[in-house]
């Protein structure tokens, strides 16, 4: 199986599951001015092949984000309490 067919697939098993699918840099360019410049000029193909090979999933239930994201966490996941790590 061809690795487009593989992806294709993949997407259309997510989109079963979840709200959104979306590449990595799609979805941190609509967070906004900060997510523009994902890859840059000089990024070694390494990391431009894996930013191009990543998904987000966005849960059906899920909140949009502050007003004016930062990189700071906004939750803890399910079942995690603060301080436990």
């Amino acid at each position: 199986m061809s690795r487009a067919r593989r992806c294709r697939a993949v997407r259309s098993l997510l989109r079963d599951r979840y709200r959104q699918v979306l590449p990595l840099a799609t979805f941190v360019r609509r967070l906004g001015p900060e997510g523009r410049r994902l890859v840059r000029r000089g990024d070694p193909a390494a990391f431009r092949a894996l930013v191009a090979q990543c998904l987000v999933c966005v849960p059906w239930d899920a909140q949009p984000p502050p007003a004016s994201p930062s990189f700071r966490q906004v939750g803890c996941p399910r079942g995690r309490r603060p301080g436990r790590w």
